[in-house]
């Protein structure tokens, strides 16, 4: 869905959002925000043919493309420091919850808690596993970040 958030309707200026069909195709329409719409239904190749067709007469002088790439290439390393910044906080939080539940479980075995343990043991144990999922999103999200810039060349 490349164009989607880009595009508004030329009929009532509604943003035109984007269907997935069949599993394959992008199809976009107008949202409708202002009820019923002329704007008939028209697949995400079609833009792109239009546009490609205006664009390819459009030049960009090598130093406005260079400010461009800098840009891109200097957004990209603080969007990957970022990224680090809070998988280590996320691994400080989880490593937190592990010494607690290893610490109670210390306890328990030392018999100074009795009756809190599995209550207690099963929040840490989901607080843990949200954690985990949260740092394998953001791995994953810095790993999509590293592909998408190295595709395009930046």
């Amino acid at each position: 869905m490349a164009f989607r958030a880009l595009l508004t309707c030329a009929h009532d200026n509604c943003v035109v959002t984007a269907e997935v069909k069949k599993e394959k195709y992008v199809y976009y329409r107008c949202s409708g925000g202002r009820g019923p719409c002329d704007l008939p239904r028209f697949r995400e190749q079609e833009i792109a043919d239009k546009l490609g067709h205006i664009l390819k007469h459009v030049t960009i002088p090598a130093e406005v493309a260079q400010l461009i790439e800098d840009d891109l290439k200097n957004d990209h390393v603080h969007a990957h420091e970022q990224i680090a910044r809070e998988r280590a906080r996320l691994m400080r939080a989880r490593d937190d919850v592990r010494r607690r539940m290893d610490s109670a479980y210390m306890d328990k075995l030392d018999g100074k808690i009795r009756g809190v343990w599995q209550r207690k043991q099963a929040d840490w144990q989901a607080e843990e596993a949200r954690i985990t999922t949260q740092i394998q999103s953001a791995l994953r999200s810095q790993i999509s970040r590293s592909v998408r810039v190295t595709c395009t060349g930046f």
